[in-house]
């Protein structure tokens, strides 16, 4: 390999791997690409590592999701956000979410359902 290149390649590399990455949330368990908050008492969504693919907020005190909680994370393919507080869901709520294929969000008190909330979610089985 040209030595040119190789310096490029190797620079190229270690930004890849510098590149900050959220921790796991305090009192949450990660594994891999799990982020289980179970039982914790939230009241708002964590921010979990852009790679997360499952999110299980289950069993917590959320009442509303801002419509930049699940923004950056295009692996999220399984979202558990049942037996929580939410009141309503933008239609803002989950855009983007192009992986997501399962949603729980059954057991809360939604009021307020827009019906674009659901209109990136193509998986959603």
């Amino acid at each position: 390999m040209e030595p040119r290149l190789l310096c490029w390649t190797t620079c190229f590399l270690l930004a890849v791997w510098c590149l900050p990455v959220l921790p796991c949330p305090r009192r949450c368990l990660c594994l891999q690409s799990t982020v289980r908050c179970m039982h914790l008492m939230l009241d708002q969504v964590p921010q979990v590592p852009q790679q997360t693919a499952v999110l299980d907020l289950r069993f917590n005190r959320i009442r509303e999701i801002p419509e930049s909680a699940f923004k950056e994370l295009k692996n999220l393919n399984t979202l558990y956000l049942y037996k929580n507080d939410i009141r309503a869901l933008d239609k803002q709520t989950f855009k983007g979410l192009i992986s997501l294929e399962q949603l729980y969000i059954h057991f809360n008190r939604i009021e307020i359902l827009q019906p674009e909330s659901f209109g990136d979610l193509g998986k959603l089985e």
